[in-house]
C-alpha cells in the first residue's frame, strides 16, 4: 500500500512539486524514494517506541492526518531531514515539500477507503509493513546492528 500511495502522492503532487518548488521530473521521482525511506524509518522507530497506537488512530480515521498530530509532525521532521541530506535541498524547500508531501500521504492511510484495522498487527498488514525483515533492517539501523534488538526483529 505504501507504495501505491507514494506512486499516488508522484502523480497529483508531481505538478505541484514542479511549479511551486522548482522540481525537476528526476526530483519528483527522488522524493518519492525518499519519502519512502523516511516513512519506513519513522514507523520502525514508532513501532520501538510503542507508538503504534498512534498511528492505528490514524489509521481507523479517529486521530488527525495533519500536522497538528504529532506522530504526523515526527513524519514531516524525518522526510525533510532525509530531503536535506539526500537530495541537498535547502531547510526552507525540504519543508516545503514535506509539508506538502507527508500530511498527503497520511491523509489517504486515514481515508476510509484504506479499510479499517483492528490492532496493530493488522494496521501492518494492510500497510504491507507486516514484512518484518524489513521493519527489523530498519530497526538494526537505528540501533547500529543488523536485525536490532539482538536480532529479534530478523
Amino acid at each position: 500500500m505504501i507504495d501505491d500511495l507514494l506512486q499516488l502522492a508522484q502523480a497529483q503532487l508531481g505538478s505541484q512539486l514542479k511549479q511551486e518548488v522548482g522540481f525537476s521530473e528526476e526530483q519528483v521521482e527522488k522524493t518519492a524514494h525518499v519519502a519512502k525511506d523516511a516513512f519506513l524509518t519513522q514507523i520502525a522507530s514508532e513501532a520501538l517506541s510503542g507508538n503504534l497506537p498512534q498511528l492505528l488512530d490514524i489509521f481507523n480515521g479517529k486521530a488527525t492526518s495533519t500536522t497538528a498530530n504529532p506522530l504526523v509532525m515526527r513524519l514531516v521532521n524525518q522526510f525533510g531531514g532525509d530531503l536535506m541530506e539526500k537530495m541537498g535541498v535547502s531547510k526552507e524547500t525540504a519543508a516545503m515539500v514535506s509539508n506538502m508531501v507527508i500530511p498527503f500521504i497520511m491523509s489517504k492511510i486515514a481515508s476510509p477507503e484504506t479499510g479499517k484495522a483492528e490492532d496493530e498487527g493488522s494496521m501492518m498488514s494492510q500497510l504491507g509493513l507486516d514484512n518484518l525483515d524489513n521493519i527489523g533492517g530498519l530497526l538494526g539501523g537505528l540501533l547500529g546492528k543488523k536485525g536490532g534488538l539482538g536480532g529479534f526483529f530478523s
